[in-house]
């Protein structure tokens, strides 16, 4: 369906460069397919024997005609008589990848002659366009990440804790809210201090402290869980997550297994 996030890019093209007619256009083996039009009704995609983009991805550089019935790349093209095409402008679209899918263009059903200045608008517009296409794809796989990502989280067996850099609890996997006796809810935002021993509070400042000066990238000790009223001992493990700054972005902690030697 068209949208308006494109259809802002090819209003632009048409009004800026003074064109009847301006296309965002994607292809493939055997066909263009309009997914921006303004100045054409009624038609969503042509065969590729109509397109003149295909001869700007072609040479993916832009494409300057001036007068279409001279031309030598286009003057056969049977746009030219069924939808009048008489002049055309375009930049193929690239997305960051080097991945061309189409162009920005613009078309005039009279001779026209299109300047540098028109040229250098459509290349940044049709960046614009590629960004856009970019930032969906982007946004796309990390939905994807993301999802398998809290399917793995939710089924795993082992107990996770999520926090913040602060030590407010951020997630806790459903092994860690059964071991806990806590739902979801009732768990978010609670300080890492409020789940242990009063006399474990202490340990945990000093591993925090380890893992945010980068002393180590990750801890084992024992610590005591409050679980149902009791302070079982389990085993922990935790490490800080960081991003390709290295700034601390979150803590994750998992609780293994009872110690027996601390409950005797």
């Amino acid at each position: 369906e068209a949208e308006e996030v494109f259809d802002r890019f090819t209003r632009l093209a048409a009004k800026l460069l003074k064109a009847p007619v301006a296309l965002i256009t994607l292809l493939d083996d055997r066909r263009q397919f309009l997914k921006s039009a303004v100045g054409v009704t009624d038609v969503r995609e042509t065969p590729l024997a109509y397109s003149f983009c295909a001869n700007t991805l072609a040479i993916n550089a832009p494409l300057v005609i001036d007068d279409a019935l001279t031309h030598p790349l286009v003057r056969d093209n049977p746009a030219i008589p069924e939808f009048g095409v008489k002049a055309y402008a375009g930049v193929p679209i690239v997305t960051h990848d080097a991945q061309p899918l189409g162009a920005l263009c613009v078309v005039d059903t009279s001779p026209h002659i299109w300047s540098a200045e028109d040229v250098a608008v459509l290349r940044d517009l049709a960046n614009m366009v590629a960004a856009q296409i970019d930032m969906r794809r982007t946004l796309k796989d990390l939905d994807r990440r993301a999802a398998v990502a809290d399917a793995i989280f939710d089924n795993s067996h082992l107990p996770i804790l999520v926090y913040d850099v602060e030590s407010r609890l951020e997630r806790a996997s459903t092994a860690a809210r059964t071991l806990l006796g806590r739902t979801e809810q009732q768990l978010k935002g609670v300080r890492s201090a409020e789940l242990v021993h009063p006399d474990d509070v202490i340990r945990i400042v000093q591993l925090r402290d380890k893992l945010l000066t980068g002393s180590t990238d990750r801890v084992h000790t024992v610590l005591r869980y409050r679980s149902f009223g009791s302070y079982p001992s389990r085993h922990v493990t935790g490490s800080l997550v960081r991003d390709a700054a290295s700034a601390a972005k979150f803590f994750v902690i998992t609780l293994g297994d009872i110690v027996e030697d601390e409950l005797a």
